[in-house]
């Protein structure tokens, strides 16, 4: 039964004015969730990063903080006997089994994801060895004879070449630390997505919330709906039906909570989303502690802040940064111009384009002076490093290990598209630590190569990586594919272009299916990947360069770029 007595002094002086307020606040707090967060579903596409913010986990998260940031408005409005318990009791269990889920699924679908693209740089470390200990000159070795012309002899000339270091045989065979790691992380990536985190932990999480809730309410006759009990404390002492949330906040606090610090503690990504987690695991315990604190030290400030308004303050905090930030960053959000591709229609050629067509491969007009200071950053060894760096930190690992890879076909395609036979040496480059827990360092002392032969340079081996073959070998316009590049240039496929690669690139459409009906048909071309090259370069000046100049523009200006 409602309770009669209209004469305890509430918060805030007289019962109206602390209606007032704490009504109007329940209201906006309702409107600026529910607004903020229909314009984050609606402008999602515009979102820079909203790859890496499950869609379902944010929702779900959104919505428990609108349960229970409500709640505690209107608890504090009509406290202390004036509010309906059931409208306590549900949004409780609810709101605070939600919450908690929520988040720790956000965090390891986010945990998961950065370490997975560190794992990809990991793996691209530590196999560019086997790219600079190969001597071309072993292809001239007398066990193959250059006058042999039949089909066994060819095959064992193409063994002899060096597998590109990604490719899936040599995976297979070596068994490094960066694919022992991947291998393992590959083993949960299904685990990880929104979609199972939803189902699998989310929703049998609220099924339980749901029957304790249920039981509690069937079995106390202070929860009822008839007659309405507004009587939810004894002496300020809130009743034992609480239990179970007393119990998940605790575990939460105490274990949860700095598991997850934890887990993120070393991940360094390059669109603040560790920052915004960090800071949801630290005002939610912060906020915990503050209810508790406030309900056993200070019960007389309750008549002019309610406890529950600590959890309040924190998730308006978490709300704001996850959701509106973004959402406002969504109207800032500025798009680069990148160069006309010079390479459009190039794979639809035949191979007996004539010389005047070579010359229209190599064009540097449409570049404006921020995609000349990238294409610069590229070009220097020093910097490429600490650009795979950024690129990991903006989980798009694959597109700076294409690159890479690419540089090494152009390797291959100069020795055997020119006329010298000389060697062509890559100078040394910084080595890049890289640590189980994600630490990332530069080393002139490293060890974490085994060979003393430097590592191919990822930003110059013939030409820098803005450089296409045909503009470092002529010849490569042409001329016929050499049968020996036939591995190399489907290793590369495999390892870009396939699907179920760990390094699959989301390519366009009408691209992807060029190259993949060249590969079906037989059709080898020395140009067949360049489209692909000038589509990751626009997509890394696109998605990552505006990020490295932030994370790295000191570096710049001491090499005067």
């Amino acid at each position: 039964m409602v309770s009669p007595n209209n004469n305890v002094i509430t918060a805030g002086g007289p019962p109206i004015w602390r209606k007032a307020t704490y009504l109007t606040l329940a209201i906006l707090t309702f409107l600026y969730f529910t607004i903020t967060t229909i314009l984050f579903y609606v402008r999602r596409r515009k979102i820079s990063d909203i790859r890496y913010r499950p869609l379902r986990l944010n929702i779900l998260h959104i919505i428990a903080m609108i349960l229970l940031c409500v709640m505690a408005c209107l608890r504090t409005a009509f406290y202390p006997n004036q509010y309906p318990c059931i409208l306590i009791h549900w949004p409780v269990y609810i709101g605070f089994f939600l919450y908690c889920s929520s988040l720790t699924c956000r965090v390891i679908s986010f945990f998961w994801i950065a370490k997975y693209n560190l794992a990809k740089l990991r793996m691209s470390v530590v196999y560019t060895p086997h790219q600079s200990s190969f001597n071309f000159s072993s292809l001239n070795s007398s066990n193959i004879s250059k006058k042999s012309k039949n089909k066994n002899n060819l095959n064992i000339k193409i063994s002899s070449l060096p597998t590109t270091p990604m490719s899936p045989g040599m995976r297979e065979k070596l068994g490094f630390p960066g694919d022992k790691v991947m291998n393992r992380l590959k083993k949960f990536k299904y685990c990880t997505t929104d979609k199972w985190l939803a189902y699998w932990i989310l929703c049998p999480t609220m099924g339980i919330a749901f029957i304790l809730a249920l039981v509690t309410q069937l079995t106390s006759h202070e929860v009822t709906i008839y007659p309405l009990n507004t009587i939810c404390t004894v002496n300020g002492i809130v009743p034992i039906r609480y239990l179970p949330v007393y119990i998940l906040n605790g575990v939460f606090l105490l274990i949860i909570c700095p598991t997850l610090i934890y887990l993120l503690y070393d991940i360094r990504d390059g669109y603040g989303l560790r920052n915004e987690l960090m800071v949801a695991l630290f005002t939610g315990a912060t906020a915990y502690a503050g209810y508790f604190i406030f309900e056993l030290t200070l019960p007389r400030w309750k008549n002019y802040f309610g406890s529950l308004m600590f959890m309040w303050v924190a998730y308006v905090i978490c709300h704001t940064l996850s959701t509106t930030v973004p959402l406002i960053r969504s109207f800032k959000y500025k798009t680069y111009s990148v160069p006309i591709s010079a390479a459009r229609g190039m794979i639809k050629r035949t191979l007996s384009t004539n010389r005047k067509n070579r010359n229209n491969n190599i064009n540097g007009d449409g570049k404006s002076k921020r995609y000349i200071m990238f294409e610069k950053v590229l070009e220097d060894s020093e910097l490429f490093e600490l650009y795979k760096i950024c690129a990991a930190a903006c989980f798009c690992t694959e597109l700076i290990i294409f690159l890479q890879e690419y540089q090494f076909l152009k390797m291959l395609v100069a020795h055997y598209c020119t006329p010298t036979n000389k060697e062509i040496l890559p100078p040394s480059t910084p080595k890049v630590v890289i640590t189980e827990t994600g630490h990332i360092s530069l080393s002139e002392n490293s060890d974490l190569y085994p060979t003393t032969v430097p590592i191919v340079s990822p930003s110059f081996t013939t030409s820098p990586c803005t450089k296409s073959i045909v503009e470092t070998v002529s010849a490569a316009s042409w001329i016929p594919f050499p049968f020996e590049l036939r591995a190399d240039y489907n290793n590369f496929y495999e390892t870009f272009f396939d699907s179920d690669s760990d390094l699959a690139i989301n390519f366009p459409g009408s691209l992807l299916n060029d190259v993949k009906n060249m590969v079906k048909d037989d059709k080898y071309e020395l140009t067949m990947y360049e489209q692909a090259r000038e589509e990751v370069l626009n997509l890394l000046y696109r998605n990552t360069f505006e990020r490295f100049l932030k994370m790295c523009g000191s570096e710049l200006e001491k090499k005067g770029i």
